[in-house]
C-alpha cells in the first residue's frame, strides 16, 4: 500500500501479487502456476487525489509480459505459466496473460492511452510468451524469447490496435 501526498495530490494506492502453483517430481520437472498481479489505478484525474500505484523501482520486463507493454500500474493481470526442463541444459516456459485496467478511467500507463470517460472498456488484451534458455557451456547461456500481443477492446477503442510480435535473442557469458 501507498499513502501520503505526491505532486500536490493526496495519494492512496495498493498493489498485490499472488501465485499458486505445483511442481511435479518427474524427469522434466514440470511446473504449472497461476499468477495474479494487481495495481490500483486513478479513479478521477481531476479530483485532487491519486489512486494509481507507483512501482517506484524495478523493471517490468518479463514480470508483466516480454513485450514490456505493461508496468505495475493500473492493472489486473492474471497469468497461466507452464515451465519444464526436457534436458538438463534446456529450460522452457509458456506464459499466457490477460490484461485489464483496474480503473477504466485511468491510463494504460506504458502506452499513454487513456479514456477519462471509461467508455472504451477495460480489456487491454492478451499476451502469449514462449521462452527457451539453453546452457551451452558452464559459462555460456543462450536465452530466446518470443511474445505475441493480441489487442483487446480498450486498445482498439483508443487508437491503432494491430497485433504485435516481440523476439529476443540474448547471451550471457560469465567469467
Amino acid at each position: 500500500g501507498q499513502w501520503g501526498d505526491s505532486g500536490g495530490k493526496s495519494h492512496r494506492a495498493e498493489a498485490a501479487h499472488a501465485e499458486l502453483g505445483h511442481t511435479w517430481s518427474s524427469r522434466w520437472k514440470p511446473r504449472l502456476a497461476l499468477w495474479l498481479n494487481y495495481a490500483s489505478g486513478d479513479q478521477n484525474n481531476a479530483d485532487g487525489s491519486n489512486q494509481r500505484f507507483d512501482p517506484l523501482y524495478g523493471a517490468s520486463y518479463a514480470f508483466y509480459g516480454y513485450t514490456s507493454y505493461f508496468t505495475w500500474q493500473n492493472m489486473i493481470n492474471p497469468a497461466f505459466r507452464l515451465s519444464f526442463q526436457p534436458f538438463k541444459k534446456l529450460k522452457c516456459e509458456l506464459i499466457h496473460r490477460g490484461d485489464w485496467l483496474a480503473s477504466d478511467t485511468d491510463a494504460w500507463v506504458k502506452s499513454g492511452r487513456r479514456d477519462a470517460t471509461g467508455n472504451s472498456g477495460s480489456f487491454v488484451g492478451q499476451e502469449t510468451d514462449v521462452r527457451l534458455v539453453w546452457q551451452v557451456r558452464t559459462n555460456l547461456e543462450i536465452d530466446l524469447a518470443y511474445a505475441h500481443f493480441f489487442p483487446g477492446g480498450f486498445t482498439a477503442n483508443t487508437g491503432a490496435a494491430p497485433p504485435t510480435n516481440f523476439m529476443q535473442v540474448a547471451a550471457a557469458l560469465r567469467f
